[in-house]
């Protein structure tokens, strides 16, 4: 649906998202329609180059892994660092993890103890506090309202002694 070329769609311009962003771009998507329409025999080719190049290495794939197994041993003992290098996918998954991996590791054990240390201490720290708040508090609440007649009493005279 995107970039689909007219010469693979038997010219029907399968292009609908191209379209639909087509006022977001305005004129800038028109010279580039002109060029593509000239250019079909340049896509064609680069089509069948590529097509060439997938042949090939299927051919290739099957001859010295299938029919003769031991031209790809000869050719590994013979380039034996190209031979690691392939074998090792170009170490591009030592070179992800070394990049990648282990640092984001790293920042993940360090905000785990981020976490652990301090987010979570505010919280037993808040919950703590709240606790022994109400431990004091639980002194005076006990329910009986002479209690809390009595405490008003002692509130009043308090203040008529504060302010006489």
């Amino acid at each position: 649906w995107v970039g689909i070329p007219k010469s693979l769609s038997f010219g029907v311009d399968l292009n609908g998202f191209e379209h639909y962003l087509a006022p977001v771009f305005g004129e800038a998507s028109s010279p580039a329609h002109e060029a593509a329409g000239e250019a079909a025999g340049l896509e064609y080719g680069l089509m069948t180059l590529v097509l060439a190049g997938v042949a090939a290495g299927i051919f290739f794939a099957y001859r010295f892994y299938v029919q003769r197994p031991e031209i790809a041993a000869r050719l590994a003992g013979r380039f034996p660092v190209l031979a690691r290098l392939l074998e090792n996918k170009y170490y591009v998954d030592e070179l992800y993890h070394a990049a990648v991996v282990r640092p984001y590791g790293r920042l993940c054990d360090f905000l785990g103890e981020f976490d652990r240390r301090v987010v979570d201490g505010v919280v037993n720290g808040a919950g703590a506090f709240l606790e022994v708040g109400a431990q004091i508090l639980k002194l005076f609440q006990t329910g009986h309202v002479r209690n809390y007649a009595l405490a008003l009493f002692l509130g009043a005279v308090a203040l008529l002694w504060y302010l006489l």
